[in-house]
């Protein structure tokens, strides 16, 4: 017989009762199966419930020094934390944001105020517009400063090829905006 180190209860150590343990060298997982499948289970997937709700996911976030609530479980590759809703994954920060907040208007995207793509905090959430976003990221090349200069300059006669060189993006995005394509207030 065996004691679980989890549960305490006595079970004949045999495999069937105990599984493998990969981590170890050799022998059996000082773990019931009950237990290992259990603790599996939590860590996986806390909300196994068929629909999500904010009551249920509060301790799937941990509270930064700077007030982010970051998501701990799955993310992806831009590390925007993903939750399964409703048969499909969707981003935490826009289901908080829905929830606490209230609808995401059509055509709007969630910009985190914080820079920080694990937060789902609705405080450093906001909604803006496609372009907003793009202008507020602190990845963007551009600023409305820079577009109103391209623009100047490309009506002197500069080359859109010199002006995007210089400014470190696309030729195509200089010829969008000084044909009115891009950057353009609505």
């Amino acid at each position: 017989m065996k004691r679980c180190t989890r549960c305490g209860i006595e079970k004949p150590e045999t495999p069937e009762f105990f599984p493998n343990d990969k981590t170890r060298a050799r022998g059996l997982h000082p773990w019931c199966r009950k237990c290992v499948s259990e603790q599996g289970r939590i860590r996986r997937a806390p909300f196994l419930k068929d629909h999500a709700d904010v009551d249920d996911l509060a301790h799937n976030i941990s509270i930064t020094e700077g007030g982010c609530w970051e998501w701990r479980f799955t993310r992806n590759e831009f590390g925007y934390g993903l939750i399964p809703y409703q048969g499909r994954n969707v981003r935490a920060h826009r289901f908080y944001f829905e929830k606490m907040v209230g609808p995401i208007p059509k055509g709007g995207e969630v910009h985190h105020v914080c820079e920080n793509p694990p937060c789902v905090n609705p405080s450093h959430l906001m909604v803006v517009t496609a372009m907003e976003h793009r202008a507020l990221s602190r990845s963007a090349k551009l600023d409305w400063t820079k577009v109103d200069e391209i623009r100047r300059r490309h009506a002197e006669g500069e080359s859109a090829s010199h002006l995007a060189r210089e400014y470190g993006v696309h030729n195509s995005v200089v010829c969008r905006i000084v044909n009115g394509k891009a950057w353009v207030l609505a």
